[in-house]
């Protein structure tokens, strides 16, 4: 009786303290055939055939062993399984007219041929059997070399012969055992006294057979045929016994099924008990059962059990297809074609049986992915299916019936709340909230009072997302959720509609006036900071207003709410807009805007202007910095924030960045060509958040400025803290890359934004621009000029050069010159020129003493 380890058994678990299950079977293999090759080449290779008088061929015995690996008995049940064959006829053969090294050869030959090509074992597993066969092999070999060749027929030979292949037997399901106990990190060898005992019934049987076999060949050979009969009634007895014995285990399992299903103390854990129980029965990867509902009372429920633990418990499934007929089931294989049920499941083979009782089809019960590739799924497997399944519809029913309606009709209320409530802040979401309006409006039409929609939208939330990342983003919503909660009546609704953006309803009020109290009363409550990541962070908000006067619908109201919360964004955000007839028409406007900017871009509508930095001290222009208009044929010439934020949106502002960019280097040129080289002068141009994600950035600015023959040094790339923080290794990657090529980098803006002063150290910065709300701080009073002053000395402290902007007033420039500032820019000193005029003040005295 010869024993292999099947798909059965997984020898593919989780890792466990250090090494996977399989590393370890791998060792295993390696330790079995590392003794075997020290065999051969030891004490085997000295010892020559034995001296029957008859010489066998090793190849000739390689063939029997592989005939003996190809018929075989398959003995499977539950998760355990191996194989019994005719293998003791080969070795006891080769004992006694094959030298030990051939017979080694033989049996890993016709083994390796048989699993490998036959049974189409995965790597590991074939060579976990090769490896224990050879070892059999080699110390049966070594076992009977100690008999003396003149007692080689008579009772010490064949006492070796039996005591080597009940070694060999009780070797291979030790190993066996071994390698199930090293899969899974544990011991795990119940049952293998059991496995011994069975296997050796087997083994003395067949090696009887074969030392009759032996004793022919050497005597009489022409009498083998004698051996047929008994060899079919030993081979029919095999099948006969491995029957019962599979007939007996099932009928084992079908009761231990019924108890557990009875035990388990509620649904889930009776499906589970019954999966599991499936799973081993049928030597299945996958076994799941779908629960219908009645009709029309909501969605099937799927229980999915799957290998190492994976699963799902009473899944909701939108798309489960038909319910099935009463005793409908399926079978099918690998290559065949799947059936209609299961098909887009991924399954390689699988059976399906129905759960009924008198009142119908309640469930489908599935078992895929046979684990045993020797044994795929039959028709008496699909049998023992059947049976399962009616009795487990028996057991379902009985006892737990009333249960499972609770635990459905629960399921459903929580799935009901589910669809119209945010998942994240527990608002009602969109969908409700529309049929709320809705109905508002349909009873404002029969009684009095005024139906009224905020609309709300988080101001510069991006930049939080980018800056702290979605964690934090996601927190922040969490808390402007629970203080809007805090602003709303009893009887009102508020609402998260997506992203950041919420949406309050507030019914029967007297008019516009209690929508503006409660704008108000929200934007008190976002005026305290919220804590993120140990970091202070302003929330605001832009509220826009709408009421349902003789709207019909709450789609209009919400777009009319919409289009006034836009309003208050143009307005300068942190605000509440009325909605107003002609809004729409405003609304129009930005789109065209948007789709006119593509245009503009092709079209050489966009014009650069320069505004001169100059350093405090001596009043010196020192450089400029580029900055983009839109010359647009109806409006006139539009400032950068009319159309800088529908081209970050739109993602047009990675064309528009490489045109400044260009345009800039280019005029650069022009200004070193007319005015010479001797003078100081850098150029800044802005790199938006989206330019940084581009790959390639340094090489197109290394490009442009060959192209344009500008000196790195004169060139300063200006950055926004946003940008600064956002993905930051790859930020990092990239303002290395940028000055490696000796471009200054500055970061634009400094102060409004949500980056950690822990950055400008890692980061390669040069300036600081000081931003303009800090620059009117040192008119205001000690307090407020104290934090630009600070601003200042940490630049100094990183030796990083600063320049301040928007710089209005002498005496701003003077506290600033004072605090030790060097550099600052501003209407005090110019706006922003045409490329001439900037030539024109260039060519002029060096010194900018007032507003150009």
């Amino acid at each position: 009786m010869t024993t292999t380890v099947s798909g059965a058994r997984r020898l593919v678990l989780a890792p466990l303290r250090g090494l996977s299950g399989a590393q370890r079977v791998w060792l295993l293999t390696a330790a079995m055939s590392a003794a075997t090759a020290a065999l051969v080449a030891g004490p085997l290779s000295a010892l020559p055939a034995p001296a029957t008088g008859l010489g066998v061929p090793w190849p000739l015995l390689a063939v029997l062993f592989a005939l003996c690996e190809v018929v075989v008995v398959n003995v499977q049940f539950r998760r355990d399984a191996h194989t019994i064959s005719l293998g003791e006829l080969p070795l006891v053969v080769g004992l006694y007219f094959v030298s030990p090294v051939g017979l080694v050869a033989a049996q890993l030959t016709g083994a390796a041929v048989a699993l490998a090509l036959h049974r189409r074992q995965t790597p590991m597993k074939l060579a976990f059997n090769v490896a224990h066969f050879g070892l059999e092999a080699a110390l049966a070999a070594l076992l009977f070399s100690l008999v003396p060749a003149h007692a080689l027929f008579g009772a010490a030979g064949w006492a070796a012969v039996f005591a080597a292949t009940t070694f060999a037997a009780v070797l291979a399901v030790s190993a066996m055992f071994a390698a199930v106990s090293l899969s899974e990190g544990r011991p795990a060898f119940a049952g293998w006294g059991r496995e011994i005992s069975t296997g050796l019934m087997f083994t003395g049987a067949t090696t009887s057979m074969a030392l009759l076999a032996v004793w022919m060949l050497a005597q009489r050979p022409q009498a083998l045929w004698l051996l047929a009969v008994p060899g079919a009634t030993l081979w029919t007895a095999y099948r006969a016994w491995v029957r019962e014995r599979e007939r007996g285990e099932r009928l084992r399992f079908l009761s231990e099924v019924t108890q557990a299903i009875s035990a388990a103390p509620d649904l889930e854990g009776a499906v589970a008990a019954l999966l599991s129980h499936a799973r081993g029965m049928f030597r299945a990867e996958v076994a799941e059962l779908t629960l219908y509902p009645a009709e029309g009372s909501g969605l099937p429920l799927r229980t999915t059990a799957g290998p190492e633990g994976h699963g799902q418990v009473l899944r909701p499934v939108p798309h489960a297809g038909p319910r099935p007929a009463r005793g409908a089931a399926a079978l099918f294989r690998a290559g065949e074609p799947v059936p209609e049920g299961l098909a887009g499941r991924g399954y390689r083979d699988a059976m399906t049986a129905t759960l009924a009782t008198e009142r119908g089809v309640f469930g489908e019960l599935v078992v895929a992915d046979r684990t045993c590739e020797a044994t795929p799924f039959d028709q008496e497997d699909l049998q023992l299916l059947g049976t399962l399944a009616a009795q487990a519809s028996v057991c379902l029913e009985n006892g737990r019936l009333e249960k499972t309606l609770v635990q459905l009709s629960a399921l459903k209320e929580h799935l009901r709340h589910q669809a119209f409530h945010d998942s994240l802040t527990g608002l009602v979401n969109r969908a409700l909230f529309h049929d709320r309006v809705e109905h508002a409006l349909s009873s404002r039409r029969r009684e009095d009072g005024a139906v009224i929609v905020l609309l709300l939208d988080l101001d510069d939330f991006k930049a939080v997302n980018d800056s702290l990342g979605h964690d934090a983003g996601d927190q922040l919503l969490v808390e402007v959720a629970g203080r809007l909660e805090g602003c709303v009546r009893p009887g009102d609704t508020a609402a998260r509609l997506g992203g950041d953006e919420f949406a309050v309803l507030v019914d029967d009020v007297e008019g516009i006036g209690a929508g503006i109290v409660v704008a108000e009363r929200i934007h008190a409550a976002l005026r305290a900071p919220v804590v993120l990541h140990g970091m202070e962070v302003a929330v605001h908000a832009s509220i826009g207003i709408a009421r349902a006067d003789g709207i019909d619908d709450a789609a209009t109201v919400l777009r009319n709410a919409d289009v006034a919360m836009y309003e208050a964004k143009q307005q300068g955000k942190n605000r509440y807009g009325i909605y107003e007839h002609g809004m729409h028409h405003s609304a129009r406007e930005r789109l065209e805007l948007r789709t006119q900017l593509r245009a503009a871009v092709d079209e050489d509508q966009l014009l650069l202007r320069f505004q001169p930095v100059v350093d405090l001290v001596s009043g010196a222009v020192v450089g400029a910095e580029a900055l983009v208009r839109w010359a647009h044929p109806t409006r006139g010439l539009l400032a950068p924030d009319a159309f800088i934020a529908y081209a970050e949106e739109s993602g047009l502002i990675v064309p528009l960045g490489a045109w400044v960019l260009d345009g800039a280097l280019a005029q650069l040129s022009r200004w070193r060509a007319d005015l010479g080289t001797s003078r100081p002068f850098t150029l800044a141009v802005n790199l938006s958040p989206r330019q940084l994600t581009q790959p390639g950035l340094a090489e197109e600015v290394r490009r442009l400025l060959g192209l344009h023959g500008v000196p790195p040094s004169d060139l300063m790339l200006e950055i926004t803290e946003s940008a600064l923080i956002k993905d930051t290794p790859a930020t990092l990657r990239v303002l290395r890359d940028l000055k490696a090529l000796g471009v200054r980098i500055a970061v634009d803006d400094f102060g409004t934004g949500y980056s950690a002063l822990s950055y400008l150290r890692q980061f390669p910065i040069d300036v600081l621009k000081i931003s303009k709300p800090f620059v009117d701080d040192v008119r205001r009073g000690a307090e407020e000029r104290a934090l630009t002053e600070a601003i200042v000395r940490i630049a100094q402290a990183l030796r990083l050069d600063t320049i301040a902007e928007g710089v209005e007033h002498a005496d701003q420039r003077e506290a600033l010159r004072d605090m030790g500032c060097g550099y600052g820019q501003g209407f005090h000193f110019a706006r922003p020129l045409p490329a001439g005029d900037l030539g024109a003040l260039l060519r002029g005295p060096a010194a900018v003493t007032r507003s150009a």
